[in-house]
């Protein structure tokens, strides 16, 4: 199934850790190891626009008393997070810890990040800890957390002014135990009815007050699945009630923070999944319980939405009172057809186009992209090497996809 496909590793963001970070369970919050990770040799960051031709005029006479010349100073073209800020909406990535430790790739990295995004997103490394997520457990056993790979990306948010948006409270997962973000004493633990809503609601109360203040918005429900059995773990355990006493509990921690409900196929107008997260959306705004929808925008490049039907939809959850929340965006180009040039133009054109929803709809209040770089990607981890989603490619040099961003905050 699509919402499937993107299940299994769209909250993971294992991308350098899939065959080789370590599996076990951490041991001290402190703890500095670095992963053995596969990837690419970085080049320079240096986003340009193509120079004008140099003029070639004949000097034909001496000039006297004439002072020196100064060398002209090219201004830098302006970054993606200062036009966002601009235009009043976060322009955002997912970060990954490997990516700020790894010295292979970590000064390109922490660079572009920093000098091109407002916003700052967490996923695996607030996992609770799955063999989907091996080494980036925040909860590995039921009395103790592990905050010290998240608090490295907070703390790096925070130095480079960086909004932070934390994937996920609660993801229940668990169709393939290969592949669960759930730790094998949650699906294992033969708990109660009671136990499991107390084990669900200390989860949310200690990560939600350990960052109280440092994290602005959480996506407190990932990829609620209610239509068949042994998907979603929370849902079978608890049914739908599950969702309800997540956003209370997540109101009542930390009344501040921003409260999404998330899910892969909100961008569709029609099917069981828009229909479903509509009616709940609904129901906990009633309750008061809700700020904002995620729409993760996996796109496949070769069947890339319609605008108008993503605006119109945007705009039939902003009338219930919520914001939206690009959370994962990228555009897989593996079934496109073409030069690689003309793919990514296709790929630019779609990036420019689903901007231009959000900014149009005038609900969408964040723009944020699963990754940056194609060097470190979910696709490429994850079987799809010529998926190359991102606006940045392998070398850490920017695609038309990226130029496409910076012309559409440009009102271009």
């Amino acid at each position: 199934m699509k919402h499937m496909r993107f299940a299994i590793f769209a909250a993971s963001v294992l991308f350098v850790a899939c065959a080789t970070v370590q599996t076990a369970t951490p041991q001290a919050v402190t703890s500095t190891s670095t992963p053995e990770v596969v990837l690419v040799t970085a080049t320079p960051w240096l986003v340009t626009a193509t120079p004008e031709p140099a003029s070639t005029a004949t000097i034909t006479s001496t000039p006297t008393n004439t002072p020196t010349q100064q060398p002209t100073v090219t201004p830098h073209p302006p970054a993606l997070r200062d036009l966002a800020d601009k235009r009043g909406i976060k322009i955002g990535t997912q970060v990954i810890w490997e990516g700020l430790v790894d010295p292979r790739v970590s000064e390109p990295y922490k660079r572009i990040a920093a000098d091109e995004f407002n916003e700052l997103v967490i996923s695996g490394e607030l996992s609770w800890g799955g063999t989907l997520t091996p080494g980036k457990a925040v909860h590995p056993e039921r009395n103790r957390f592990d905050f010290s790979k998240a608090d490295l990306l907070v703390k790096f948010a925070a130095q480079n002014n960086m909004a932070v948006t934390a994937h996920e409270l609660i993801w229940g997962l668990y169709y393939n135990l290969k592949a669960t973000p759930l730790p094998d004493w949650l699906i294992n633990g033969n708990f109660s009815r009671d136990e499991l809503i107390t084990i669900m609601r200390e989860h949310i109360q200690a990560v939600m007050s350990h960052y109280k203040g440092r994290i602005q918005a959480y996506v407190v429900v990932n990829e609620p699945y209610p239509y068949g059995a042994a998907v979603d773990f929370w849902y079978d355990k608890l049914g739908a009630d599950y969702i309800d006493i997540a956003f209370q509990t997540a109101r009542e921690t930390d009344p501040s923070a921003i409260l999404i409900l998330n899910d892969c196929c909100g961008n569709e107008v029609a099917g069981q999944w828009a229909d479903f997260d509509y009616q709940t959306t609904k129901r906990l705004k009633s309750k008061g319980l809700i700020d904002a929808v995620g729409f993760q925008m996996h796109l496949d490049g070769a069947k890339p939405p319609n605008q108008a039907d993503v605006i119109a939809n945007m705009k039939r959850f902003g009338e219930l009172g919520v914001a939206i929340y690009v959370t994962e965006f990228d555009v897989d180009l593996t079934d496109v057809q073409g030069t690689q040039a003309e793919r990514y133009q296709r790929q630019a054109q779609i990036y420019k186009d689903m901007l231009r929803a959000c900014l149009e709809s005038a609900v969408c209040k964040s723009f944020s992209m699963f990754g940056f770089t194609d060097s470190i990607s979910w696709y490429k981890f994850g079987g799809k090497p010529n998926a190359n989603a991102l606006p940045i490619d392998e070398n850490y040099n920017p695609k038309p996809a990226y130029f496409a961003l910076r012309d559409v905050l440009l009102g271009e």
